[in-house]
């Protein structure tokens, strides 16, 4: 994402060559899951998401390290994000 380390909120950029199935969440260091930024299917193309350090309840996540996966068809691809509070 970007920017990285983040204070408010990092950009998740991807692309997909075709019609696929996209999941793009955040994991906490343990790998407990904290939030699904994306979970639908998705035409070929180039996309932004947008983590804004928030749990799926909306309640802001402590400062630390997060994992960020993206997973379309049989690709999977895992990025680390930094969170400063």
């Amino acid at each position: 994402g970007y920017p990285n380390p983040f204070r408010r909120s990092t950009e998740v950029r991807f692309g997909v060559p075709e019609r696929v199935e996209v999941e793009v969440v955040v994991y906490d260091a343990v790998g407990r899951l904290v939030c699904s930024l994306v979970r639908k299917s998705c035409e070929p193309g180039y996309y932004r998401v947008r983590w804004d350090g928030c749990d799926d309840l909306g309640r802001a996540v402590a400062s630390g390290i997060y994992f960020v996966r993206f997973h379309a068809g049989n690709w999977t691809r895992t990025k680390k994000a930094i969170l400063i509070r």
